[in-house]
């Protein structure tokens, strides 16, 4: 029979350093376009504001799916520990 295993110690190192990663993601523009009124550089401004809004939901996204992973690896160990008991239980029986 196979074995299915999960070493709940890697699995959270490996996904808190996912989320540590991610949320270490900086986009800084330090050019000042918002006085202009020159359309190539209004357009250049409401780009970087959108690629800048676009990072930070990507960045929030990924903390929302490693906290929803997080969790899937409690309720696997949970369920582990449970069947393990149950099949204890019949086996003492």
């Amino acid at each position: 029979m196979a074995k299915v295993t999960l070493d709940k110690q890697v699995f959270d190192t490996n996904i808190k350093r996912v989320k540590t990663e991610v949320q270490q993601i900086k986009f800084q523009c330090s050019d000042n376009l918002g006085e202009t009124n020159i359309t190539p550089f209004t357009d250049y401004v409401a780009i970087i504001q959108e690629f800048k809004s676009m990072i930070d939901n990507y960045k929030q996204l990924v903390t929302d799916d490693t906290d929803k992973i997080m969790q899937m690896g409690e309720k696997i160990v949970e369920s582990d520990k449970a069947i393990a008991e149950g099949i204890a239980q019949s086996k003492s029986k």
